[in-house]
């Protein structure tokens, strides 16, 4: 009786999960007429238009739609089905993203650097007051205004505040930021990007430098737009 029921029980488990894949694969199932062409960004390309903050956090992809049916297409995210998985996961919102660079702006090892210095010049400027002889007080001073000045200011033009510029370049680059709006017909082209840990557990401690485009558009296997078409009313896309 028991082993009845546990075959029993493994059936069930069995059928279940496969009735979860089968939800999941369906959720991924294209919508006709509506195209979406995308590939893997490599790491170097993240990381030179976004920082490294971004790159080894997440993997970017290039995206492109094409709305071929005679509705109007408000789209607002993408939805995968990684390979050999039940769960349907959405691309990362685009402020989380770009909360990474400005968390390199904040605490990122050449800003925290500069602080520093900075933050050493205020404190010599207090020192001042310990020296008693006019000469040693000038000499002091003198050494102070160089590592305040010139010094600081030499450490900030050899190395460069890079966060301006993928600051610069999220805001202007074509990001999906708060969705977008296909006409009939047209195809519109952007970034979005999914989380590492999404497709890679921590356990694996895989290195995002390391990964290879290919392996990585096979493991997220398959994506779709999530939105809306303008037909008359509104209808759900996937």
């Amino acid at each position: 009786m028991q082993r009845k029921s546990r075959s029993l029980f493994v059936a069930l488990c069995v059928i279940l999960c496969l009735s979860v894949a089968g939800l999941a694969q369906q959720a991924c199932q294209p919508t006709p007429n509506i195209t979406v062409g995308w590939d893997v960004m490599t790491w170097h390309s993240v990381k030179d238009n976004f920082g490294h903050y971004v790159a080894d956090q997440f993997i970017g992809l290039d995206v492109a739609v094409v709305n071929g049916t005679n509705d109007t297409l408000i789209v607002n995210a993408f939805q995968f089905c990684p390979d050999q998985s039940t769960m349907v996961r959405l691309t990362t919102d685009a402020p989380m993203v770009r909360g990474a660079i400005d968390k390199g702006q904040s605490v990122g090892v050449r800003n925290t650097t500069v602080n520093i210095i900075k933050s050493l010049g205020l404190i010599g400027v207090g020192f001042e007051g310990f020296f008693k002889a006019k000469g040693s007080i000038a000499t002091y001073n003198r050494g102070v205004s160089i590592f305040s000045d010139p010094f600081e200011k030499g450490v900030e033009l050899v190395w460069p505040d890079t966060t301006i510029k993928y600051l610069k370049n999220w805001d202007a680059d074509e990001v999906f930021r708060k969705g977008f709006v296909a006409s009939k017909g047209q195809t519109v082209r952007g970034r979005v990007f999914i989380p590492i840990l999404a497709l890679y557990p921590k356990s694996e401690k895989v290195k995002a430098k390391s990964l290879d485009p290919t392996k990585v558009k096979a493991k997220i296997n398959a994506m779709v737009i999530v939105g809306v078409r303008t037909a008359g009313g509104f209808e759900a896309i996937r």
